[in-house]
């Protein structure tokens, strides 16, 4: 019994990944415009993602999380390819700073993807 229970684990947690930096709305919301600094976002969240700048001087810093979950029918042998597929979904919050550094805004987005392994054109 306890070696189906471990097979049954393994495949569950082998269908899972993820990457980046996830970033709640509430762990955003910390933050205050006009007072909270690129530093002060940086020193709770770690390293954004990516950096942008813009002309006038204005940053943008994102924090990006992705998570994807292989379904469980794609390691049914033989029919995997066939029935199985992933759900994938992205957050990503975006905080925006004036040329001296000092939060103007921030924004989220969350998207949601289904792979599935046959194409329906």
């Amino acid at each position: 019994m306890s070696r189906l229970f471990m097979l049954a684990a393994a495949l569950a947690f082998a269908g899972c990944a993820s990457s980046g930096v996830k970033v709640t709305d509430a762990q955003a919301g910390q933050f205050v415009a006009g007072q909270s600094t690129e530093g002060d976002v940086i020193a709770k969240l770690g390293p954004p993602w990516t950096q942008r700048r813009d002309r006038d001087g204005t940053k943008i810093d994102m924090y990006i999380y992705s998570h994807s979950n292989i379904r469980a029918g794609s390691f049914i042998p033989y029919l995997g390819p066939l029935v199985g597929g992933q759900d994938a979904t992205s957050d990503s919050v975006g905080f925006e700073f004036t040329p001296d550094g000092v939060l103007k805004d921030w924004n989220s987005a969350t998207s949601t993807h289904e792979v599935s392994p046959i194409s329906h054109d």
